[in-house]
């Protein structure tokens, strides 16, 4: 979630700013109608965003998801944290697992200043084919600086892609270590924080990345020939494909599934879409998707609006592409919140067979203003 493009601009909202609606449909069939999902025990006064649920291997549904909260010490500051729930009943409920994942450091003053650290759009993952079974569940997620008054800011300059394992996801997260980093990234001061990045993606692969000023949004698959990460590019504003070993000590980048050319095609009801974000790599008994969220530019460089989320099919996952018509993504499902609304950043494991698509959405007037809704629209 960044304010560069407004990166976030709202961007996940775990940028932070900006009921119940629709549900999913191609064209094709009415679509279901969605279902709010309520996360037990949450400590999220303020909601529950970002979902990324995963099986693990005796039936158990995983997911980690952004718990949004106001700081105590300023009113005007959203702080936002990984949270872990588990579902026993295909997704269809969920109770919080009691796990701080991000052993979060406190919030600290600069000047008159209140700051924050976000840790937001995590994607918790299983990887069966690692052999070191203390790391074989695995999570990245984004972590952000920011401050509160006068003007509540995210600043991702301050900011990495960072990443944490452990043998099970109610049990103990290894310590974060610092991936991907854009050419936003602030060395001079941030590298004093568990190190230098281990991938400044803009610099390592200048060429492709070098116009990415940020990396946010991780959508994660595990394979048996390496780990294969999507992330949104900022500014460039297109979603790349990265393939790293196990243990994230190599990464190679493989190329763009999407750009922002392909987004203006899937504009409906009044509803502009300027690029895609959020990406999600999902695997069906039958096929491999990429799920975006589509983002309408209300206005240039500044404000954005998630609108829904769109499944496409992936052509060939190796060499980072997309399955097309005429050279336009071929459009499997489509996900969509309450209309006008913000919403979008979605998450799918074809065993939750309860929920279907999981999709975030923000409603500024309630209280809490963070929700998940269960669309129980499945991929096929």
């Amino acid at each position: 979630m960044v304010r560069h493009d407004k990166l976030f601009a709202a961007a996940i909202l775990s940028l932070l700013v900006f009921g119940c609606g629709g549900g999913g449909s191609d064209g094709g069939d009415p679509a279901p109608v969605a279902s709010e999902i309520q996360v037990g025990a949450t400590p999220g006064d303020d909601g529950v965003f970002d979902p990324a649920p995963a099986r693990d291997g005796s039936g158990t549904l995983w997911m980690s998801h952004s718990s949004v909260n106001w700081s105590a010490d300023d009113t005007t500051l959203s702080q936002v944290y990984t949270r872990i729930a588990s579902s026993t009943d295909s997704g269809s409920t969920w109770t919080d697992a009691g796990v701080d994942p991000n052993h979060r450091p406190p919030d600290f003053q600069v000047g008159s200043i209140r700051v924050t650290w976000r840790f937001e759009v995590s994607r918790l993952f299983y990887d069966p084919y690692d052999s070191d079974a203390s790391r074989r569940w695995k999570m990245l997620w984004h972590r952000v600086a920011a401050m509160g008054s006068p003007t509540p800011t995210p600043l991702f300059q301050n900011s990495w892609i960072g990443y944490s394992s452990a043998a099970a996801p109610d049990g103990s997260w290894s310590a974060e270590r610092k991936l991907f980093t854009g050419s936003l990234y602030n060395a001079a001061e941030m590298d004093v924080v568990i190190g230098a990045p281990e991938f400044p993606l803009d610099s390592q692969y200048s060429a492709d990345l070098g116009g990415c000023t940020v990396f946010t949004e991780p959508g994660v698959l595990a394979r048996s020939d390496g780990i294969y990460v999507s992330l949104q590019c900022t500014t460039a504003k297109k979603i790349v494909l990265l393939r790293c070993d196990r243990g994230f000590s190599a990464c190679d980048y493989l190329g763009d599934l999407l750009t922002a050319a392909d987004a203006p095609q899937f504009s409906q009801g009044g509803e502009m879409l300027d690029f895609f974000g959020a990406p999600e790599l999902v695997d069906t008994a039958t096929a491999t998707y990429l799920i975006v969220t589509g983002v309408d530019e209300i206005v240039a460089g500044g404000e954005n609006r998630y609108s829904g989320c769109l499944a496409f099919r992936i052509g060939d996952l190796a060499n980072a592409t997309v399955e097309r018509s005429g050279g336009v993504p071929v459009l499997v499902e489509r996900v969509s919140g309450t209309s006008g609304s913000f919403n979008g950043a979605c998450g799918y494991d074809a065993h939750a067979t309860g929920s279907g698509i999981i999709y975030s959405e923000f409603t500024p007037s309630a209280t809490p203003r963070f929700h998940l809704f269960a669309s129980h629209v499945d991929l096929p």
